[in-house]
């Protein structure tokens, strides 16, 4: 799929591959699928379309190339992350994509970067993906230490902006039949 807009230089992608994992039993991000990647490398691959900069937020998962930016407090969930992020200098706007949204479009992800300049944007009813602005990296440090860790939390409180999500598949995955059962709803909507 080409995105005729081209790859923006003023955002830069980020991929959460950071977590344990628990329910899944083994790292969700190196999870190969059907057509022989892993899931981090189709989550990377779509970004690509999007975005010039391609960072990854945890682990690489055998990719290479990219900039590796570590949680600066571990065990404190995708937030610690994102805090992270927005601390690293790689850019003054993020667009946030866990690794375990196998369906996850460019095409939805292109919507959500056109959707405003606000500080930060997300689809209504998803937390995850969205857009952040480094300038939010204070007030996500100061809530991570007053112990505030759900995204949801943290998106209300910064006061995120949302839009109607569309025709977008946001799920995530926990088990290994619902990444191929995901991406299999991703592979049926190209087609």
């Amino acid at each position: 799929m080409i995105d005729a807009a081209g790859p923006r230089s003023d955002v830069c992608a980020a991929i959460l591959s950071g977590g344990a994992s628990r329910r899944m039993g083994l790292p969700k991000a190196g999870l190969l699928l059907p057509d022989g990647r892993s899931m981090i490398e189709t989550i990377r691959d779509g970004l690509e379309l999007l975005c010039e900069q391609v960072v990854l937020v945890g682990q690489p998962f055998g990719l290479r190339g990219h900039r590796m930016i570590e949680d600066e407090q571990p065990d404190s969930g995708p937030l610690a992350g994102i805090e992270a992020l927005l601390r690293c200098g790689a850019s003054e706007r993020y667009l946030v994509v866990p690794c375990d949204m196998p369906s996850l479009q460019p095409g939805s992800l292109r919507t959500l970067l056109d959707g405003g300049n606000e500080p930060a944007l997300h689809f209504k009813g998803h937390p995850l993906p969205c857009i952040i602005d480094a300038a939010l990296a204070t007030e996500t440090t100061s809530l991570l230490e007053s112990g505030v860790r759900a995204l949801r939390d943290w998106l209300g409180t910064i006061g995120a902006r949302t839009i109607d999500p569309q025709d977008g598949i946001f799920e995530d995955a926990d088990t290994p039949e619902e990444f191929i059962t995901l991406w299999q709803k991703a592979r049926d909507m190209q087609d």
